[in-house]
């Protein structure tokens, strides 16, 4: 009897610290917890982060900073009370695919978005951006236009080597005659007008030109592609039945079928640096 006494008590005691009670990370409040990844332990109570660059912030603050921060997710004696919304998920369906992020950099960082072992997605003002831990998207949003141009120019490095056409898609004009063309980036690809103007009527349309675009790149890399299997399922690719075609980082991406589009999406830079070396390995690069 004592021992099945003392097996319960124990079981109770396990359970009031075996998880985390918030739902929302103390650190980052506008980051909903979604795994237990990053869990330390505060005052008999497990405290769960969303990621391990909070930990560090947490393991750096002293006790006072910790309690406002737990009881601001946590209010104390209010066990029941509503937790915050979740933040919803970035709506990367909503973009198109020739507009996902194709380099693969965390803006803040600089590093690759792997780097802190979990990848973290936002669409911000409609454009597709990925960070390597929640921390680093206030300073993005505060200085947007300022990391907007530092993705923009490596966007450039990226892409212009393999542009697919000497010819402004708006205007119909020769690039480089009488004038420099301008090397535009729109959302997160590369489009090269030939004056403001045309920068002006390509911001002011972008669906019709950025389908416009796929259509030319389509076009210049279908005979020459690099790749017989599939770049996303490693499978051979059917010669008796027409692939998929999809345009992600100015590249053609040819694929066994629709449904392979959509797993581009997760990490659509990988695809974009599998396709390059692909061609890298051919000694060219579409449209040379």
């Amino acid at each position: 009897m004592i021992h099945r006494t003392l097996i319960t008590i124990l079981a109770i005691a396990s359970a009031a610290v075996a998880a985390p009670q918030n739902t929302i990370c103390p650190v980052m409040p506008d980051e909903a917890i979604t795994d237990t990844d990053n869990v330390v332990e505060y005052q008999g109570k497990e405290i769960a982060l969303c990621c391990g660059r909070c930990v560090r912030l947490w393991n750096a603050m002293d006790d006072a900073k910790r309690q406002g921060l737990v009881v601001a997710v946590m209010p104390a004696g209010k066990p029941d009370a509503p937790k915050p919304a979740a933040k919803p998920a970035a709506e990367e369906t909503r973009v198109p695919l020739s507009q996902l992020d194709p380099l693969g950099l965390c803006p803040k960082s600089g590093s690759d978005v792997a780097a802190m072992g979990r990848v973290t997605r936002r669409v911000i003002n409609g454009v597709d951006v990925s960070f390597c831990c929640p921390p680093c998207i206030k300073p993005y949003e505060d200085d947007y236009a300022a990391y907007r141009k530092r993705i923009g120019d490596q966007i450039v490095v990226l892409e212009l080597a393999y542009y697919p056409t000497d010819r402004c898609i708006v205007t119909g004009r020769e690039l480089g005659k009488g004038t420099a063309a301008i090397d535009h980036v729109l959302g997160n690809r590369l489009v090269r007008v030939a004056d403001e103007a045309a920068v002006a009527r390509l911001e002011a349309d972008p669906d019709t030109y950025n389908q416009k675009l796929d259509r030319i790149i389509i076009e210049a890399e279908r005979k020459d592609y690099p790749l017989t299997t599939c770049v996303v399922q490693g499978s051979t690719l059917d010669p008796k039945r027409p692939p998929a075609e999809v345009v992600v980082g100015n590249r053609l991406m040819k694929l066994c079928c629709a449904g392979c589009a959509g797993k581009i999406r997760a990490t659509p830079y990988l695809y974009v640096q599998k396709v390059n070396e692909a061609w890298a390995a051919v000694g060219e690069d579409a449209g040379s």
